[in-house]
Formats: structure tokens, C-alpha cells, sequence
């Protein structure tokens, strides 16, 4: 066998491999268990952060939401006010139209004696645009 040159490492591992030395000990060279567990880890990196995020979400949906406050009518006398004046009754529901004691009020806010509101009908349906009310004559529970 002539002398071969082994100084550099592909050429001894070249020769290792020529001779049979190296081939049981070494990989095959289209491994498919070390290409399934590369394509693991290379996608392990990306699933960690959206397994976190999908845990998170679960965790924040468990929380109770602010339950929003409904008021609704003490009578059928109850006014319906344009802006904060007692006075000022809205031209839809002045007299002799009234509001039913099924109706209600949604996503108020008190404004002194007054409470800024959003109408909301029987149906479930609501009435364009924010009206006052007088807060004593509403029953906000």
C-alpha cells in the first residue's frame, strides 16, 4: 500500500472510510431517525413560544369580564331627557308617548343626578345616540 498523505482531517477520515475502518462507526449518510430529529428541533424552538401564547389566552379567557350594568324603569312616568335638564324632555318621548318598564339602559354613566345613557329596547335592539335620565327614577342594580 503506498504512504498516503493523512495531515489534514477530510483526508484521514476519507481514507478511514476507504479502508472499512470508519464505516460501521459512522452514520448512515440519509438517516431518516437524524433527519426526524433535526426537523424536531428545528421546530421545537418555534413551538415553544406559541404553546406559551395558546396557555396564556386560555388562562386570560378564564377570567371573569366586567359584567355591564343594565338599569331599567321604576314606572311609566319616567323621562327621557335631550341633555342635562329636567325640562328638556327628548321630542320622541314627550308626552303622550311613554317608555315601558321593559326597557332599559346600557353602558351608563352618572353625571350628577343625571346618568348618560344608551336606550335599549325589549327586542334586544338599541336606539342610536346617548340620552340623560333622572337617576332616581331608575333602578340600576
Amino acid at each position: 500500500m503506498p504512504r498516503q498523505n493523512l495531515r489534514t482531517p477530510k483526508r484521514r477520515k476519507f481514507a478511514l472510510r476507504r479502508s472499512g475502518l470508519l464505516a460501521s462507526l459512522a452514520p448512515p449518510l440519509h438517516d431518516p431517525y437524524r433527519q426526524q430529529q433535526r426537523w424536531i428541533q428545528q421546530h421545537l424552538i418555534v413551538g415553544w413560544p406559541i404553546a406559551l401564547l395558546a396557555c396564556a389566552c386560555i388562562a386570560l379567557s378564564s377570567l371573569p369580564a366586567r359584567a355591564e350594568q343594565s338599569c331599567a324603569p321604576k314606572t311609566n312616568a319616567t323621562k327621557i331627557l335631550r341633555i342635562k335638564n329636567v325640562n328638556d324632555v327628548d321630542p320622541n318621548w314627550a308626552s303622550p308617548a311613554f317608555i315601558g318598564t321593559s326597557w332599559s339602559l346600557i353602558e351608563t354613566r352618572q353625571e350628577g343626578e343625571f346618568l348618560s345613557c344608551v336606550l335599549a329596547n325589549p327586542r334586544g335592539g338599541v336606539r342610536p345616540g346617548r340620552v340623560y335620565v333622572i337617576a332616581n327614577e331608575w333602578d340600576c342594580g
